[in-house]
């Protein structure tokens, strides 16, 4: 049982490694949502190492919830 657990969390883990790069390289590309860097920009009040970050954390986020819907 603690295997199977294991091995789900390091399929987690590696999985969002993958969506961090995919984000990171949308970035490189000059392509961000609108929207997600608004709601980054608003709860990081400007400061823009903070909504880099928090952005990165929101695009994830929104890909993990691209994929639930599409299943």
């Amino acid at each position: 049982m603690f295997k199977k657990f294991r091995r789900n969390s390091a399929v987690a883990r590696l999985i969002e490694e993958q969506l961090y790069g995919q984000v990171t390289a949308e970035l490189d590309r000059g392509i961000r949502r609108a929207g997600l860097w608004g709601k980054a920009l608003a709860k990081s009040r400007g400061n823009e190492s903070e909504t880099l970050a928090l952005y990165m954390q929101l695009r994830v986020q929104s890909l993990r919830d691209e994929a639930e819907i599409a299943e």
